[in-house]
């Protein structure tokens, strides 16, 4: 074979990007969430230990919450358009839900996917405190989703590598629902918050009815 080439076969697309412009809506994100976090019960999901509100974080409304919103469905619209579905990232086209996770020193998530989903992601607020001697304190991890991929030995080992995202206040990630995924425990003092959501499309006739999001 005189010329070669590869084939990104199988890929799977994760989208990030961090805001600039985010202080003071996390700031008010913040406040928020811990005045909701001390009172109510958390829901037990894929969160071992700290808070996790409902699922109807995107209704709880004001400036900070209606900017949230515009920053979720910017992260849906670019994804969508960057996966060949131009036409369908419009604003409107997708269900979208989100909740709000508070993790204190211990805390972690568990091995999970979003199903019944096509994107989800997460957005944080506030990250805690760095916590040098535990490198993946709060760490974002997912699961290689090919089976048996770290059995066979390749120089350089370029199918063993981890997906790992250390994750900074005002930064949004975005993957396939149906892709693993778990947070390290987190070893800080102060709170971890981050907000994360799911989309799901909504097909003509659910447009026209105004039928809700699936439940997570």
């Amino acid at each position: 074979m005189s010329n070669g080439s590869i084939i990104p076969a199988y890929a799977t697309p994760l989208w990030h990007s961090k805001a600039s412009d985010s202080a003071v809506m996390n700031e008010g994100l913040k406040e928020l969430i811990l005045e909701r976090a001390d009172p109510e019960p958390s829901d037990e999901r894929s969160n071992m230990g700290g808070w996790h509100s409902g699922i109807d974080l995107l209704q709880w409304g004001g400036p900070y919450i209606d900017q949230l919103i515009k920053t979720i469905q910017g992260g849906i619209q670019s994804l969508t358009k960057a996966t060949g579905g131009a036409e369908d990232a419009q604003q409107g086209m997708f269900y979208t839900i989100a909740w709000a996770n508070v993790l204190y020193q211990g805390g972690y998530n568990r091995v999970h996917d979003h199903f019944g989903y096509i994107w989800s992601g997460v957005y944080y607020v506030d990250v805690g405190d760095p916590t040098p001697d535990r490198s993946l304190s709060g760490v974002l991890e997912f699961v290689d989703p090919r089976a048996a991929v770290t059995w066979p030995y390749v120089p350089g080992e370029p199918f063993r590598q981890p997906i790992r995202v250390n994750p900074e206040a005002g930064m949004m990630v975005m993957f396939p629902s149906w892709l693993l995924h778990h947070v390290h425990p987190y070893m800080g003092a102060r709170p971890r918050i981050s907000i994360a959501f799911n989309a799901a499309f909504k097909f003509d006739e659910e447009r026209d009815e105004g039928g809700g999001p699936p439940q997570y």
